[in-house]
């Protein structure tokens, strides 16, 4: 059975990686991460329990729809791909990037200080603090407060900074700067899904316009890989200083992986199997009722978005997309997921007609469509998505408005001189 999953996923793949579909598109990425999942499960499958058939032919069911999906834009694409506009930072955009990257460098020691807060003074720029700051921000520990928002922020300005860059509008010692902030920025997160939300902002526009090729895609999954085991080794996540030999580190480290690449489905599967009363939504629109909360407005307190550890080969509390919208609107919640493909491709789309922008917005978007294997990043990072949406519109958007302002003064120039010069001739 889990065969036809195989072959459904490897049949959009292949669809989807078609040249008119354009490059790095929603489905092509939707498609290959499910393909390797149901191949590496169908690979290791004797380490697990037993998956139901009814199990997999509700996937079946699932990935039917998303192809049947792909099978309705197909013919909507064009033959011959656009050409992207190549995206422009103005100066005065640049200046406000700059004024951004000032202050998300002066937010970073007082990040850093709140961090030796949590550990009670243990360095965490050493294993054992890092690990330690790592376990007090985990299950509902202290947060970063206000001062997690320069997080988002500074992986925005990164990924402008290289934009600007190129048009030499900023100078490498800036750019590398920018980057190496984020990083401190990432580190102190602890988390190493960060550093993919990261890796999209910085490499999918390059990619999407075409600015890097096969060679950098390849240079940038490895600087993505050296980041995420770095983070493995400072957090024990996987990694350890323990004197295990490089042959004991890689087959820890593939363990780990496979524990939070194939577990996940395997644990939703288990979560199915127990039939959980429907929650009505308190897990999908999470955001909305912390907001109405801190504001005073409801007595109703959030669901935490640390979920509860089950035992699947190892503990893990991670169920793939599907277990928020299964929480809450039971095996009809599971609908819903395929269906963020629409918005994703509206996304690439947009990007492709009109670049800017749009770009960056479907750059974004790529991180929770490569999650759906681990766990929801939709709804449940509502508060994420609008400050990246926001700041791009902030640093971009306006450019418009002074191209047409500086345009329109300039035909107010030259219309006055014009006019002069008319009067001096008549005058003569």
């Amino acid at each position: 059975m889990l065969e036809l999953l195989i072959l459904i996923t490897l049949a959009g793949l292949i669809l989807s990686s078609s040249h008119r579909m354009g490059i790095a598109n929603p489905f092509q990425i939707y498609f290959a991460v499910w393909f390797i999942i149901f191949l590496w499960l169908d690979i290791s499958a004797d380490k697990y329990i037993n998956i139901s058939d009814d199990f997999i032919f509700l996937l079946i069911g699932l990935k039917l729809l998303s192809f049947s999906i792909l099978l309705a834009f197909f013919p909507l694409c064009r033959e011959k791909p656009i050409t992207l506009k190549p995206i422009e930072i103005s100066k005065s955009q640049d200046s406000w990037i700059l004024l951004a990257q000032i202050i998300v460098i002066a937010a970073l020691p007082f990040v850093y200080d709140r961090a030796l807060a949590f550990t009670e003074g243990i360095d965490i720029l050493s294993i054992a603090g890092h690990i330690k700051l790592r376990a007090v921000m985990t299950n509902d520990g202290p947060d970063f407060g206000l001062l997690s928002y320069f997080f988002t922020l500074s992986y925005v300005v990164s990924s402008l900074t290289i934009f600007s860059y190129r048009q030499q509008g900023a100078r490498l010692a800036r750019l590398l700067l920018s980057i190496l902030v984020s990083f401190s920025y990432i580190y102190l997160s602890t988390g190493r899904t960060n550093v993919l939300l990261f890796s999209c902002l910085i490499f999918m526009p390059l990619i999407i316009n075409k600015i890097i090729g096969m060679k950098g895609m390849l240079i940038s999954a490895l600087a993505f890989a050296a980041v995420f085991v770095f983070l493995s080794l400072t957090t024990s996540k996987g990694i350890s200083i323990d004197d295990i030999g490089w042959y004991g580190h890689i087959i820890k480290f593939w363990n780990h992986l496979e524990n939070y690449t194939i577990v996940p489905l395997v644990a939703f599967f288990q979560l199915l199997e127990t039939n959980p009363a429907s929650d009505l939504g308190v897990h999908t629109f999470r955001f909305f009722i912390a907001l109405q909360y801190a504001l005073g407005l409801s007595d109703l307190q959030p669901v935490s978005l640390i979920k509860d550890y089950i035992y699947v080969y190892d503990p893990i509390n991670v169920y793939t997309v599907y277990e928020v919208y299964f929480r809450d609107f039971s095996h009809w919640g599971m609908l819903i997921p395929p269906t963020f493909l629409i918005m994703h491709y509206w996304l690439y789309q947009k990007a492709n007609r009109f670049s800017g922008v749009w770009t960056f917005y479907y750059s974004a978007s790529v991180y929770p469509l490569v999650m759906q294997f681990f766990q929801d990043q939709y709804f449940s990072l509502i508060s994420t998505w609008i400050q990246i949406g926001f700041w791009y519109w902030f640093f971009i958007v306006p450019k418009r408005m002074t191209l047409y302002n500086t345009e329109n003064r300039e035909n107010r120039i030259n219309d006055s001189i014009a006019s002069s010069e008319s009067s001096q001739s008549f005058m003569l």
